[in-house]
């Protein structure tokens, strides 16, 4: 009798840790995807002397593109015009007088390209030489939306990023110092 009840708590402790085993190895695979998540953000500089667009991977697993558009706007008209490169919608560089840093030239270049955390991938660069090339590159720029499909390592499906390129359409003042500053009853 007693190596009977031995037997069946036997039983119940490897039925047990069987379960817990099973649970534990569920909840370390979520865990697992989760902490391997890319976080995309589309960025732009729009300085005096560097405009780009890149793509950042700020997450913390690599980030697969799957597919890039951009995609401009032709004023209030419904005419758009589509492409799998950035620098295909913008300005040649005999148009604009002077190369592009960066750029990707090969549309294969882009499906299946992979960021890994903290690191990012250049559509455009440019270092403008002279305002009329900086003012070009904007208003191009500013009619531009960039698409992002994307996955990680575990080919998960992501709801695609956007990123409307608008702000180039700003211009900043340059800023006198007049009477009506708002420091003008500063005192060193």
């Amino acid at each position: 009798m007693s190596q009977t009840i031995l037997t069946v708590i036997a039983l119940f402790v490897s039925s047990a840790s069987m379960i817990f085993t099973v649970i534990f190895s569920i909840l370390q695979r979520k865990h697992n995807k989760n902490s391997l998540k890319p976080i995309p953000t589309i960025q732009t500089t729009n300085y005096e002397n560097l405009i780009s667009v890149k793509i950042d991977n700020v997450g913390t697993g690599p980030l697969t593109v799957k597919d890039l558009r951009c995609v401009k706007r032709y004023g209030d008209t419904d005419k758009r015009e589509e492409s799998k490169l950035l620098i295909e919608l913008l300005p040649g560089e005999c148009e604009i007088g002077q190369p592009y840093i960066t750029h990707i030239y090969d549309p294969k270049f882009v499906s299946g390209y992979t960021i890994l955390p903290g690191q990012s991938m250049r559509l455009v660069e440019i270092k403008p030489e002279n305002e009329e090339v900086r003012r070009k590159l904007r208003e191009v720029l500013s009619k531009i939306t960039v698409y992002v499909e994307y996955t990680d390592v575990y080919n998960s499906k992501f709801k695609h990023l956007k990123r409307d390129l608008e702000l180039f359409q700003r211009v900043i003042p340059k800023m006198e110092a007049s009477s009506s500053c708002f420091c003008k009853n500063y005192v060193p």
